[in-house]
């Protein structure tokens, strides 16, 4: 028997996530298109080891601009669903003068 095929409308929930650095590291920014045009709805987020952030559902590129804070060390950001393993995982250092860092991301 054939599995129910998923509604085509909107992709999975995608979520922003951080792994390693200090404990309470957080990455602070807003999500946007390519062209930097932010989205509304996603700007001053704020993404910790405890709690991510929700993505954008419609499929497409974008970039997470972000300044870390609160942390030492590198770390990593990834985007997962909620069922599945991290995918796109970037490697990030904590920048000298709390610049601002690009994680790029694609919703399927």
């Amino acid at each position: 028997p054939s599995a129910p095929a998923k509604p085509a409308r909107t992709a999975d929930p995608q979520y922003l996530i951080l792994t390693g650095g200090s404990p309470f590291l957080r990455a602070i920014g807003s999500v946007r298109r390519p062209d930097g045009e932010t989205l509304p709805g996603f700007a001053n987020l704020a993404v910790t080891k405890m709690s991510a952030a929700s993505l954008p559902t419609e499929p497409g590129s974008y970039e997470f601009r972000f300044q870390a804070s609160n942390g030492t060390g590198d770390f990593k950001l990834a985007q997962r669903s909620e069922t599945g393993a991290p995918r796109n995982v970037r490697d990030f250092e904590m920048a000298s003068s709390g610049g601002f860092q690009l994680y790029r991301f694609t919703i399927p």
